[in-house]
């Protein structure tokens, strides 16, 4: 018996992960707004309308940007695992700050870690096939 998927052939799961990541950081853009600070929402709705645009258009263009939304999420990833890792030294009493690098934290981290790393991968072989 053949096993099926329910996502066709050309919605592949790491394009799955692009929007998903894509949604959560305009959440968390939203929510950066809803205090005043409006410049995460404002680049993530430019990232995203730029990525709509550039997928049935530029395929060139396409592969650059999300190469460039791996990288960022690769590093913000890193970043945040290195400053949860050094809060185990020296831990900050700030509640705010310890509950962004709680387990839940550390999770989100290496889940963006790992999905910038898949779309790396991902853009990279789709240059160097089309090269």
């Amino acid at each position: 018996m053949e096993q099926t998927s329910s996502l066709p052939q050309t919605f592949g799961w790491r394009t799955l992960g692009l929007w998903l990541s894509l949604g959560f950081w305009l959440w968390k853009g939203l929510s950066y707004a809803l205090i005043g600070r409006f410049w995460i929402l404002l680049f993530m709705i430019l990232l995203t309308l730029a990525l709509v645009y550039s997928k049935n258009r530029s395929n060139g263009l396409y592969r650059s940007l999300v190469w460039l939304w791996s990288l960022y999420l690769m590093l913000w990833g890193v970043i945040r695992l290195v400053l949860a890792s050094l809060m185990l030294f020296s831990p900050i009493s700030d509640l705010h700050v310890s509950q962004h690098f709680g387990w839940i934290g550390n999770i989100v981290s290496t889940s963006s870690l790992l999905m910038g790393y898949e779309l790396f991968r991902r853009s990279r072989s789709a240059r160097t096939s089309n090269a």
